[in-house]
């Protein structure tokens, strides 16, 4: 195939030596790479999906759509192994050190365990408040969006929207024998006629 004037495998072997065979490769790669993300967004993970798919499936359209958070349990596992190697560097530091004094490695020990773990923690407990702010805000959006008054709830049927509003209950009498009941009421207790 000849196009202006050069054949196919000339062009791409020009654009290989020019640029390189790992950029033109990494520039391919983001270029299908940001069309599969698009195609991906608009199908498979379109709010119409949303509760349709089981299994892995299901687990899939969970994770990529960030139902669930795996941020909180990393962030309790790098804690924990933090916390294991801060200590852990303290005690050899303590035990097989050969600079310094006892009383410096002693001084270095307690430092390093009571500072350090204090300071992981306090670090640790601040980015799990950050993420149970996020957790809690995206919870509340979505309460909100279920009350009535907003558009998820303009869109509905007016017999939906009747039964799910809070209606007003006042005092009525009837008009056929007097007796006061409640105006929540379609028919009067006492005598059984139609308000």
């Amino acid at each position: 195939m000849d196009f202006f004037g050069y054949g196919s495998s000339n062009i791409l072997d020009d654009l290989f030596s020019s640029f390189g065979t790992n950029s033109v490769i990494a520039l391919i790669c983001a270029i299908l790479a940001v069309i599969g993300g698009i195609v991906l967004y608009f199908t498979f993970l379109s709010k119409k999906n949303e509760g349709k798919f089981t299994g892995f499936a299901g687990w899939l359209y969970d994770f990529l759509s960030f139902k669930n958070l795996f941020s909180e349990t990393l962030l309790k596992i790098l804690y924990l192994v933090f916390t294991c190697w801060l200590t852990l560097s303290a005690i050899g530091t303590l035990l097989f050190s050969n600079y310094g004094s006892i009383g410096s490695h002693l001084f270095t020990f307690i430092l390093t365990v009571t500072v350090g773990n204090i300071v992981l923690r306090l670090i640790y407990e601040f980015l799990l408040v950050v993420l149970v702010i996020c957790r809690n805000t995206s919870e509340i959006n979505k309460k909100m969006g279920q009350l009535p008054g907003n558009e998820q709830h303009k869109a509905l049927p007016k017999q939906v929207k009747a039964a799910t509003l809070p209606q007003e209950v006042g005092v009525v009498f009837c008009g056929n024998c007097g007796t006061q009941f409640y105006s929540n009421e379609s028919k009067c207790p006492q005598c059984g006629s139609s308000r």
